[in-house]
């Protein structure tokens, strides 16, 4: 982009503008809807280049998570989104979010979020799916490990997230027989009424995702007493 301030006699500058890097596209979006605008309202007059403009994805389609059994007392994840018919990765989405400061710091315009891919086009997701997403994957991602395809491996205590995760997207079970069985445990689980909290109680903040999955983990294993 190019800004020149002329007078009547001829022109008196000229400054260059370069957004570039993965959110470029993002970041041009919005200087065109939202700068721009401003700027030709006290008198700046544009001319935009027909080729000019960043990259946009026209067709986005179902997001889905593969379950899979991991070594012995874990299984995996792989998240998947559908870009222009082809099935692409969607944890580098989330992260990509979620390092940016979350769902509270995404651009979000007319209920959709407006983020970047990796190689810089732009794409628009339903605010309020990937709000609901990224509030389980933040506990996910902390407690997970990471495989060379970007499946994110974690332990079966984590396995209650699973039902939270069929709410959102599609869900494939791929030779998953062990966590589908330990997953079905949970189902139909009733809610453990809330408890008031003393007012003398203290004790360090523990997430709400995390509070469901250790009560969940909870009711589907018992504890023993010594002697029972």
């Amino acid at each position: 982009m190019q800004m020149r301030v002329t007078d009547k006699a001829a022109a008196k500058g000229r400054r260059v503008y370069v957004f570039s890097g993965r959110e470029a596209g993002e970041r041009w979006q919005r200087f065109v809807g939202e700068r721009l605008p401003t700027l030709e309202s006290i008198g700046w007059r544009s001319e935009i280049g027909h080729d000019f403009g960043p990259r946009q994805v026209d067709q986005v389609g179902a997001c889905d998570v593969r379950i899979a059994d991991a070594a012995a007392g874990g299984f995996s994840l792989e998240f998947g989104i559908e870009i222009e018919g082809v099935r692409q990765p969607l944890l580098p989405i989330l992260n990509h979010l979620l390092a940016r400061g979350g769902i509270d710091a995404a651009r979000i315009v007319d209920g959709q979020v407006i983020t970047s891919l990796e190689d810089g086009r732009v794409v628009k997701l339903p605010a309020d799916r990937i709000r609901r997403l990224l509030a389980i994957m933040g506990d996910l991602i902390e407690a997970a490990q990471r495989t060379a395809e970007g499946a994110l491996v974690l332990p079966d205590a984590e396995a209650p997230a699973v039902l939270d995760l069929e709410d959102l997207l599609a869900t494939r079970w791929d030779n998953a027989a062990a966590i589908r069985a330990y997953v079905d445990r949970f189902r139909g689980q009733a809610e453990i009424a809330p408890v008031p909290v003393p007012a003398t109680f203290t004790t360090a903040p523990i997430s709400a995702a995390r509070c469901r999955l250790a009560a969940a983990f909870a009711r589907a294993r018992p504890v023993r007493l010594p002697g029972r």
